[in-house]
């Protein structure tokens, strides 16, 4: 985790990725104590599954919270007036899709793939 990755971003989520990263590299740091330095790619699987356990578990809270919040959402829906067009049409959802970071394409000595 200590070489720098060059990372392409949408203006605005270097920061989002910053965070990511140090949450991540504080697992593999908590995990690299508890069980010794077993290995870089070891260490990063052990956290990304912690991670992906976690999150896991929030959405299994969530989905179990939203009956009697989508109970009361589809109440207050029948009171509100719709839009005549819907705001997530392709265009918007190719602007969210685009707010997603990439990492940059690997480029040989000379710039080259």
């Amino acid at each position: 985790m200590g070489v720098p990755t060059a990372w392409l971003c949408t203006d605005g989520q270097e920061e989002r990725l910053s965070q990511l990263a140090a949450h991540l590299k504080t697992r593999v740091d908590s995990l690299a104590i508890e069980f010794g330095q077993v290995g870089e790619e070891r260490l990063l699987l052990m956290a990304g599954l912690l991670v992906t356990d976690e999150l896991f578990d929030a959405r299994e809270r969530s989905v179990s919270a939203e009956g009697p919040v989508a109970m009361k959402l589809t109440a207050l829906a029948g009171t509100a007036e719709l839009p005549a067009k819907s705001p997530t049409g392709p265009a918007e959802r190719q602007e969210l899709a685009a707010g997603v970071c990439m990492p940059r394409p690997h480029r040989g000595k000379h710039g080259r793939d």
